[in-house]
């Protein structure tokens, strides 16, 4: 290994995933930069995965470390309780659906070290099946590349957490936050980095996928959404404080965060807070809600708190694991 490099830490949140792990490590141990730490934060699953991670680790010559929490905390929590084991220069986040190309991080190191003023460098994210097909270019090229976090990383999806190649010393560990229907976001509006610059690293061929799955259960805990819930819910207050042109837009946007949200809560038998999402959804901006949201909103008036109630949105959302326990 080249002693000059700068090393990487891979941080990556498990919490139910034991089956998913090896595809995971497996495509790490793939990677042409060899100076990486591998940190698993195991959120309290119910299976070990001490065995997995001492067989990939021998199989893919790895340096792999792993932090177990007290209890389950949430992806977030995860993240954070990895930024304080990290030891790497840069960080690069992954959950264990997520697969990155052999050059992904070797290209990014390269784009970080040629422009020392970046903070993050990000890179377009495709989706993928289980079986590795192309089921969508999910962020190709819709937009043109930005330079600044805010009001951007806000108003367009441009990156996922595991497009994106950070410099420690830049990311404020309590300031994470990530939740999405289709795939966590990264928020980093929370961080406050509006004036700091980061950089598209262009490619011909696709850096990051992310696999394709229905959403079984929240990836964070039931006082991280609520804490969550909370931050949407300023920006709703304080929109205007952005002074983004296309306000409309903006709106919408704010309104789909609270959609997005909404199958967490379900998830989460938070029913009475799932549909305060919806009716915060409706109020910015009725479009941004499914016919099957909107009507399950207005239903929902009479019985917010009926589990059955809420089984048509579920199946709608592809909630099995919700559905099988209802």
């Amino acid at each position: 290994m080249n002693s000059k490099l700068p090393l990487v830490s891979v941080i990556i949140p498990v919490f139910q995933a034991r089956d998913a792990l090896p595809g995971l490590l497996k495509n790490l141990g793939e990677q042409s930069y060899t100076e990486l730490e591998i940190l698993i934060i195991d959120d309290a699953s119910n299976d070990p995965i001490k065995d997995i991670l001492e067989t990939e680790a021998q199989n893919h010559n790895l340096k792999l470390g792993s932090i177990t929490l007290p209890r389950h905390m949430g992806a977030s929590t995860a993240r954070r309780a990895g930024l304080t084991k990290a030891s790497g220069e840069y960080i690069q986040f992954l959950s264990v659906y997520d697969r990155i190309h052999p050059l992904k991080i070797s290209t990014q190191v390269d784009k970080l070290m040629a422009q020392e003023d970046l903070i993050m460098t990000y890179t377009w994210t495709s989706l993928i099946s289980k079986e590795g097909e192309l089921l969508q270019e999910t962020w190709e090229h819709s937009h043109e590349p930005i330079e600044t976090i805010l009001p951007y990383a806000f108003t367009q999806k441009h990156w996922t957490p595991a497009s994106c190649l950070w410099r420690k010393n830049s990311i404020k560990p309590e300031a994470w936050k990530s939740v999405q229907k289709d795939g966590a976001r990264l928020f980093d509006w929370i961080c406050g980095l509006q004036g700091d610059k980061i950089g598209l690293t262009e490619s011909e061929i696709a850096l990051c996928m992310r696999i394709n799955r229905p959403l079984e259960n929240s990836e964070l805990s039931g006082e991280e959404l609520k804490e969550y819930l909370k931050s949407i819910k300023f920006f709703k207050d304080e929109w205007k404080f952005f002074n983004e042109p296309k306000l409309n837009y903006l709106k919408r946007h704010i309104a789909e965060l609270f959609a997005n949200l909404t199958p967490h809560f379900i998830a989460d038998k938070q029913y009475t807070l799932a549909r305060e999402c919806l009716m915060h959804a409706e109020n910015m901006s009725p479009s941004a809600l499914s016919k099957a949201e909107s009507f399950t909103f207005h239903v929902s008036g009479k019985a917010p708190n009926s589990a059955l109630l809420w089984k048509g949105l579920a199946k709608w959302y592809k909630l099995e694991k919700w559905l099988e326990e209802a």
